[in-house]
């Protein structure tokens, strides 16, 4: 309950910040804040929140929406956690609009491509039996595409690794196939390189976890 009370008064100092001056460097580095508490306890809410104040406010900058869009993924994945199948629709709908915002104003840059497979792949969860074929090409092509772009993002490799992961063998996936990419997003996030200021820093820990039941499931 403090942490709740905590979260939910640094969303409003940090509206009320923003509102106050204007400035996109004291918003984004709030809205980080809360992104990196939310990693801690979950509550992705108070940063998605921020995060779409900030995004209409600076429509021509792509970081806010694509912090944006990760929130409600990350919500998503609870609420598919959770069996909650109307609000999992709903959070991917809203990552997906605001990856729109973010891909019409950087549509070559690597993070917000490699952010695409994974809204993808988030379409799968709702019914793999249903989307799986229509959405995993999709997923595999956008990461792809984003190792392409720029081979340093250890996000693209890891997501193309979580995806061949939890892709069937028969389907070309499995632990063996996805080792290779958890192994390159290990060394590149151990590399500590950084998309820019604002750019995403997360799918360390997890690419850890995966990159170890991989090899376990190798061996």
């Amino acid at each position: 309950m403090k942490t709740m009370i905590f979260l939910a008064m640094n969303l409003l100092l940090a509206w009320a910040t923003y509102g106050q001056d204007g400035q996109f460097e004291n918003g984004m580095a709030k809205g980080l804040a809360l992104l990196e508490e939310a990693e801690r306890t979950r509550d992705f809410g108070p940063a998605a929140a921020l995060f779409e104040r900030i995004s209409e406010a600076e429509p021509q900058r792509w970081q806010p929406a694509y912090h944006l869009a990760y929130c409600h993924m990350m919500l998503a994945g609870e609420a598919m956690e959770e069996k909650e199948g109307g609000a999992l629709s709903a959070h991917l709908d809203k990552a997906q609009a605001a990856l729109d915002r973010a891909l019409a104003l950087a549509p070559q840059e690597s993070e917000i491509v490699a952010l695409q497979g994974y809204v993808y792949t988030g379409r799968i969860w709702k019914a793999p039996m249903v989307n799986g074929a229509k959405y995993s090409p999709k997923a595999s092509a956008a990461y792809a595409k984003a190792i392409e772009l720029n081979d340093e993002n250890p996000r693209a490799y890891h997501l193309m690794g979580m995806h061949l992961f939890y892709t069937p063998s028969f389907f070309g996936g499995g632990a063996e196939a996805a080792l290779p990419y958890l192994e390159k997003a290990a060394a590149r996030f151990d590399a500590g390189k950084k998309t820019g200021e604002y750019g995403p820093v997360w799918g360390a820990f997890f690419n850890q976890e995966l990159l170890q039941q991989a090899k376990q499931a190798t061996e």
